[in-house]
Protein backbone atom coordinates (compact mmCIF):
# COMPACT_ATOMS: atom_id res chain seq x y z
CA UNK A 1 0.00 0.00 0.00
CA UNK A 2 1.21 3.64 -0.62
CA UNK A 3 2.11 5.93 2.09
CA UNK A 4 -0.53 8.63 2.74
CA UNK A 5 0.58 11.80 1.68
CA UNK A 6 -1.10 15.28 2.39
CA UNK A 7 -1.28 18.08 -0.51
CA UNK A 8 -2.13 21.72 -0.33
CA UNK A 9 -2.34 21.52 -4.30
CA UNK A 10 -2.95 18.83 -7.01
CA UNK A 11 -5.36 17.50 -9.54
CA UNK A 12 -6.31 14.00 -9.10
CA UNK A 13 -4.43 11.09 -10.81
CA UNK A 14 -6.91 10.01 -13.55
CA UNK A 15 -8.91 13.26 -13.71
CA UNK A 16 -10.18 14.47 -16.97
CA UNK A 17 -8.12 18.63 -16.02
CA UNK A 18 -4.92 16.18 -15.33
CA UNK A 19 -3.34 16.46 -18.92
CA UNK A 20 -4.73 20.01 -19.79
CA UNK A 21 -3.42 21.51 -16.56
CA UNK A 22 0.27 20.00 -17.88
CA UNK A 23 -0.21 21.38 -20.72
CA UNK A 24 -0.76 24.41 -19.14
CA UNK A 25 1.87 23.81 -16.75
CA UNK A 26 4.85 23.20 -19.38
CA UNK A 27 3.95 25.53 -22.24
CA UNK A 28 5.88 28.11 -20.15
CA UNK A 29 8.64 25.77 -20.54
CA UNK A 30 8.86 26.40 -24.40
CA UNK A 31 8.69 30.00 -23.69
CA UNK A 32 11.96 30.03 -21.30
CA UNK A 33 14.34 27.62 -23.01
CA UNK A 34 13.56 30.23 -26.26
CA UNK A 35 14.41 33.39 -24.07
CA UNK A 36 17.87 31.55 -23.19
CA UNK A 37 18.84 30.33 -26.47
CA UNK A 38 17.92 26.51 -25.59
CA UNK A 39 16.80 23.94 -27.45
CA UNK A 40 13.61 21.92 -25.85
CA UNK A 41 11.94 18.36 -26.85
CA UNK A 42 8.68 18.01 -24.88
CA UNK A 43 7.35 14.15 -24.83
CA UNK A 44 4.36 13.02 -22.00
CA UNK A 45 5.91 13.91 -19.04
CA UNK A 46 9.90 14.54 -20.04
CA UNK A 47 11.50 17.59 -20.64
CA UNK A 48 15.63 17.88 -22.70
CA UNK A 49 16.96 20.52 -23.01
CA UNK A 50 19.85 20.43 -25.77
CA UNK A 51 22.03 22.81 -27.62
CA UNK A 52 24.36 22.52 -30.95
CA UNK A 53 27.55 24.28 -30.34
CA UNK A 54 30.97 23.53 -31.32
CA UNK A 55 33.45 22.47 -29.06
CA UNK A 56 35.63 25.78 -28.48
CA UNK A 57 31.86 27.17 -27.42
CA UNK A 58 31.07 24.18 -24.86
CA UNK A 59 32.32 26.83 -21.28
CA UNK A 60 29.04 28.80 -23.01
CA UNK A 61 26.54 26.48 -23.70
CA UNK A 62 26.52 24.80 -20.28
CA UNK A 63 26.44 28.00 -18.47
CA UNK A 64 22.93 28.34 -21.05
CA UNK A 65 21.87 25.32 -20.32
CA UNK A 66 22.39 25.65 -16.14
CA UNK A 67 20.69 28.96 -16.70
CA UNK A 68 17.52 27.75 -17.78
CA UNK A 69 17.79 25.12 -15.38
CA UNK A 70 18.01 27.20 -12.55
CA UNK A 71 14.71 29.21 -14.26
CA UNK A 72 12.43 26.18 -14.66
CA UNK A 73 13.51 25.24 -10.63
CA UNK A 74 12.73 28.90 -9.51
CA UNK A 75 9.19 28.71 -11.93
CA UNK A 76 8.36 25.78 -10.56
CA UNK A 77 8.93 26.73 -6.86
CA UNK A 78 6.51 29.74 -7.74
CA UNK A 79 4.03 27.58 -8.96
CA UNK A 80 4.36 24.87 -6.08
CA UNK A 81 5.30 22.33 -8.24
CA UNK A 82 8.47 21.74 -5.67
CA UNK A 83 8.49 18.78 -3.62
CA UNK A 84 8.42 20.18 0.07
CA UNK A 85 9.07 16.52 1.93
Amino acid sequence: MSDVVHAACSVLQGSVLGPLLFVLYTAEHVDIAAEIGINIHIYADDNQLYVDCKLSDTTDALAKVERCIAVVVSWTSGWLLVDSR
